[in-house]
């Protein structure tokens, strides 16, 4: 008995990887069915997407096809994707906590511009900001690497991401990093203009100075982000 497959939705695959396609191929059953076994665990084909997003001021939660849920704050968009052998989430935009599933054969990755943060089943929270990103982790141990440099995070740590691809740690950050996800903005001697494009992310009405030299001054306190009006009308009673 002769069996017939049909390659043709891998064909795309194979052109980008170099390979010779050919369009079909005649093989015994059991032949066959392991070509396509081999097939499919070497272009780790997409067996889900989701895409999720929040709005300015606001926060969201949901649940990924893989077990694993994800938290978005403000603005911010992510696109999952479930694969055979991997499991792959993109940060477009924000700042997402990610609580992961353990799977010791398909690890779970998050890219956002030319960073990498690969986890093996723990939290952790990814920010991508014009200048820079930073990986705080919660709870587990993530690798995070850009261009060839390579750190590993465990509980409590922090790392930041500079255009340049340089990676430094910021521990001394990871409260104020994480505490987001309970609505708190934490500033500790800030810069007012630092402190002003933090609340920004938080509101759609457009935040200006009258007057440019209050900008270098120091704010130091904790605040609720749910109401970045209210937030602007305190910082007259915070210490400056």
């Amino acid at each position: 008995m002769r069996v017939t497959w049909n390659l043709d939705p891998f064909r795309d695959q194979f052109d980008q990887s170099g390979l010779v396609f050919a369009p079909s191929l005649f093989l015994g059953r059991q032949g066959g069915a392991f070509l396509v076994t081999l097939v499919a665990l070497y272009i780790n084909p997409v067996l889900s997407t989701q895409e999720f997003s929040s709005d300015i001021g606001a926060q969201r939660r949901v649940a990924l096809s893989d077990g694993s849920s994800v938290l978005l704050n403000t603005s911010t968009s992510v696109v999952f994707e479930n694969r055979l052998r991997s499991r792959d989430a993109h940060l477009r935009k924000g700042e997402a906590l990610f609580s992961v599933l353990h799977s010791g054969l398909r690890p779970f990755e998050v890219t956002t511009r030319n960073v990498t943060v690969r986890d093996v089943g723990t939290i952790f929270s990814v920010r991508s900001d014009s200048d820079d990103v930073t990986v705080a982790v919660v709870e587990g141990q993530v690798e995070l690497s850009s261009a060839d440099q390579k750190v590993i995070l465990s509980d409590d740590q922090a790392a930041t991401i500079d255009a340049s691809h340089l990676i430094s740690r910021s521990d001394a950050q990871f409260q104020a990093l994480v505490n987001w996800r309970n609505q708190r903005l934490e500033f500790k001697r800030t810069p007012l203009m630092l402190v002003v494009r933090e609340i920004q992310r938080y509101s759609r009405r457009a935040i200006s100075f009258e007057d440019v030299r209050v900008q270098g001054y120091r704010v130091t306190g904790g605040f609720s982000s749910a109401d970045p009006d209210l937030l602007l009308k305190t910082l007259g009673s915070v210490r400056i």
